[in-house]
């Protein structure tokens, strides 16, 4: 395992540009409990995307897991955000989440823009939260690297799902961030293995290398189902 993580970290400057889609995610999230809003909001996103004709064309997202999307709402409201920074916009369900938790904030997605209905879920947004939106369209191992946005309060990383990747977009991440930002990774499996899949495997290995070699202090974890599960912390400073 140690010689796994080490491989892994190089700090992955061997930059490896394979890309690794998940699949869809199948929801094993329902729960009473959960908040209504997180349901009839995203109800209302998807009822947008149906009616422009992508509703049943759209990747695994969030709010799938109505109490994935509620911790992630948490976590966000309780860093007291002003700037958000989230790694993969898909159609906007994210984006809509974080921006309606933090009504002050605003919000820069990075996306890779290989679908086409990322611009419809952009219309949405814009139209819900103008002028608190911007989307960054490219690779993010190339986009993070050039941006010069102001360091930001809350990151949610939920980009490209190759074991390269993921550890590229942590460390590249680490400028724009600071010693209070709360950082969010998602598709994290450590605690049940029977719900490991392909698509968490590289999110959960970057992760657990970044723990180890001290570039994360990991402050939580919660799992959900079947490929879903979120962990949080902050970037460690010297």
């Amino acid at each position: 395992m140690a010689e796994c993580l080490y491989d892994l970290f190089s700090i992955l400057g061997v930059w490896n540009y394979q890309w690794h889609l998940g699949g869809t995610v199948a929801s094993n999230c329902g729960s009473p409990g959960v908040t209504r809003w997180v349901i009839s909001e995203m109800e209302t996103l998807d009822q947008f995307l149906t009616a422009r004709g992508v509703g049943s064309s759209i990747e695994g997202h969030t709010a799938q897991c109505p109490p994935e999307s509620q911790r992630i709402r948490q976590l966000a409201q309780s860093s007291n955000a002003k700037r958000l920074m989230e790694i993969g916009f898909n159609a906007g369900h994210s984006a809509h989440a974080l921006l309606n938790a933090c009504p002050e904030a605003t919000l820069v997605s990075f996306d890779i823009g290989e679908h086409a209905y990322g611009k419809i879920g952009k219309e949405f947004i814009d139209g819900t939260y103008p002028g608190r939106h911007t989307l960054v369209i490219g690779d993010s191992r190339d986009t993070i690297p050039r941006s010069d946005e102001e360091k930001v309060d809350f990151l949610f990383i939920d980009g490209g799902h190759a074991l390269d990747v993921a550890c590229t977009d942590i460390k590249n991440c680490k400028r724009l961030c600071g010693p209070d930002t709360v950082v969010v990774m998602d598709d994290v499996v450590t605690d049940n293995r029977a719900w490991e899949t392909d698509w968490s495997r590289g999110p959960t290995a970057a992760w657990e290398a970044a723990r180890a070699f001290g570039l994360i202090k990991h402050e939580g974890h919660e799992e959900y189902g079947l490929g879903r599960g979120v962990s949080w912390g902050k970037y460690v400073y010297e």
